[in-house]
């Protein structure tokens, strides 16, 4: 065991071998994750790309805004800024989307080396936390969500695990208050949902009595949102992000029909989705899940009944966040599984901080060297079938220049003169590489005029109010291309397509996702109002 008690100047530096040991793990899963993207690409999503082409046009002075058209507040602050000096430095595109994966993945290492850090000051013993790290920082599911994907999920893990960390050492009187609220702030402002561990951080603090503490934390946090909403009203036209006005659309209307009329549609929407969640869309059977979790609960139960304060500190506020984050996104969303899975990747951190904080409070030695080797072994397992899974992968087999969506954005930097306006859904990767102007159909990072127009004129409208005369996308087989065909006017020139090599991973659990690889190829269409195929 180590002193945890040394001086405030020395608290983020290493001080023993555990540090030392997971450090040099946090530094080599950051050299093994640039080695894969050496070797096989970047690897984003395509709303990784959103946050690049925002960032790239605040760089150059035209503000928050996608196509250089239309400003929107359609991102997470944080990590929006953070990405814009990558633009200053560095003008290649293919350079600041390597850059930006770096940055990513630098943010989700140092989240490794803080779970160990939290489990060891909490439990004073450093093995448990070293694997922990190692858990973390090699699971080869989580480097594919939380660090290579371009989205927040990297800064809000570091942002995230620095609050608890803080949050630790506040109830041991070790920090005040202002690291904590500092930090939680700059989770917030990383997720909005992270208002879930400002909630649970002061449920806490007030059932031990600690008001004014309490009082420190919650008031810069209110204070923060009223700001948030503010500014999000006087440049955007509504208090909160379009994103997330659209995503949870669904939600909003089961929920003004129950208010309206008592329509219950609200509540089995929500029942319905976290049964899906809790059976991973009916892969598991529910009664397994039922018992697996109230074992898990009674488990938990006895844990903090035997715990310091400062782990039921810590278990209480990553609780009422798991609980908050589980309702809303399945009351509000159409399906928690359909939606990206990075949403959940914090309450993976979560759990994991409490498994190990679990094992950390064991007291015979070699019960827990057995679980921690068997979980590094079961680790090792899952690498072995997720690698082998995923790298059969449209991503890892086709190279960028061999894709779909290469070939089309080369058509239209080809093909279209200077000044024509592209529309597309999923605008990220079309939208960053290519040289005209492209709209977000989607509405993602559009605005909410784009949500009004669409309500009382249609889509059709919209494109002749942006002037759009060509429409580019990978075909998802939503119908977006017989709607075109449909409007009349729109004559297909250009489609390419590939076939997936591996159409269904084993770790799909959407049903909308598992849908579109069933279709066993990628298709991507240009269709264009002014050009004809005979003018290629």
């Amino acid at each position: 065991m180590t002193d945890t008690n040394n001086s405030s100047g020395r608290k983020f530096l290493p001080r023993s071998r555990g540090d030392v040991s997971v450090l040099a793990l946090s530094i080599l899963s950051v050299i093994s994750i640039f080695i894969v993207v050496n070797v096989y690409g970047v690897l984003l999503v395509d709303d990784g790309y959103y946050y690049l082409q925002i960032a790239n046009n605040l760089a150059q002075g035209n503000g928050p805004t996608f196509d250089g058209i239309n400003s929107t507040n359609g991102f997470h602050p944080l990590w929006q800024f953070v990405l814009v000096p990558v633009f200053f430095i560095i003008r290649n595109l293919e350079a600041a989307a390597v850059a930006a994966t770096v940055l990513q993945t630098v943010f989700f290492a140092v989240a490794g080396f803080l779970l160990y850090r939290i489990i060891h000051e909490v439990s004073s013993r450093e093995w448990p936390g070293r694997v922990a790290a190692f858990f973390f920082l090699f699971n080869f599911w989580l480097w594919s969500k939380g660090a290579v994907s371009g989205m927040e999920t990297g800064i809000l893990l570091f942002c995230f695990s620095m609050t608890l960390l803080m949050f630790a050492r506040l109830i041991q009187n070790k920090n005040g208050t202002v690291p904590l609220t500092v930090f939680l702030l700059l989770t917030i402002a990383a997720r909005l949902d992270s208002l879930a561990l400002a909630a649970g951080i002061c449920l806490f603090l007030l059932l031990v009595r600690r008001y004014r503490d309490l009082f420190h934390i919650a008031i810069p946090s209110a204070a923060y949102l009223a700001v948030y909403m503010l500014v999000n009203r006087l440049y955007f036209g509504r208090f909160f992000p379009v994103s997330g006005y659209i995503k949870s659309a669904s939600g909003t209307g089961l929920l003004q029909n129950f208010l309206s009329s008592g329509n219950l549609g609200f509540f089995n929407h929500g029942s319905g989705n976290v049964t899906a969640f809790v059976t991973l869309s009916g892969r598991i059977p529910l009664s397994l899940s039922v018992v697996a979790i109230v074992v898990f609960l009674f488990i938990l139960a006895l844990f903090i009944k035997k715990s310091t304060t400062q782990v039921r500190a810590v278990v209480t506020a990553g609780s009422v966040y798991m609980i908050l984050i589980l309702g809303y996104y399945s009351f509000m969303y159409e399906s928690i599984l359909d939606i990206y899975t990075y949403y959940w990747i914090p309450s993976v951190f979560t759990i994991l901080l409490f498994l190990f904080m679990f094992i950390a409070g064991i007291s015979y030695k070699r019960i827990r060297a057995v679980l921690l080797w068997s979980l590094v072994a079961l680790l090792v397992l899952f690498n072995v079938v997720y690698a082998s899974d995923r790298l059969k992968g449209f991503a890892f087999v086709y190279p960028d220049s061999e894709r779909p969506q290469r070939h089309g954005v080369d058509f239209l930097n080809s093909f279209f003169d200077d000044g024509t306006i592209v529309g597309s859904w999923d605008a990220g990767y079309v939208g960053y590489y290519c040289h005209h102007t492209v709209v977000n159909l989607d509405g993602l990072v559009n605005n909410y005029e784009f949500q009004e127009i669409l309500a009382d004129q249609g889509l059709e409208a919209y494109l002749d109010m942006q002037n759009i005369t060509c429409i580019a996308n990978v075909d998802h087989f939503l119908g977006s291309r017989e709607f075109l065909e449909r409007m009349g006017g729109w004559t297909l020139v250009f489609e390419d397509s590939c076939p997936f090599p591996n159409p269904v991973s084993i770790f799909s659990v959407s049903s909308k996702g598992a849908d579109y690889a069933s279709r066993a190829s990628r298709i991507f269409f240009v269709y264009s109002r002014d050009l004809q195929p005979e003018d290629i």
